[in-house]
């Protein structure tokens, strides 16, 4: 099972086995997410993506049809 090998893996490994260069993006990436999680906390809501703009028809057809006129 691929799920028990991962998390056998994932419990034997240790902060000091790490290479240095894992870490450094590891917490690269950590503070990139705070930082945007951060920003999007004082914006205001953004709309739902599954909605169709405003003026398209529908979905369907031609790209035209997707584009607000």
């Amino acid at each position: 099972m691929l799920t028990k090998q991962l998390s056998d893996f994932l419990y034997e490994v240790r902060y000091e086995s790490l290479p240095s260069k894992a870490v450094d993006n590891a917490k690269l990436y950590l503070e990139d997410l705070l930082g945007v999680a951060a920003a999007g906390s004082v914006q205001p809501p953004g709309t739902d993506s599954r909605r169709r703009p405003p003026g398209t028809a529908d979905w369907s057809g031609s790209p035209a049809n997707m584009l607000p006129r």
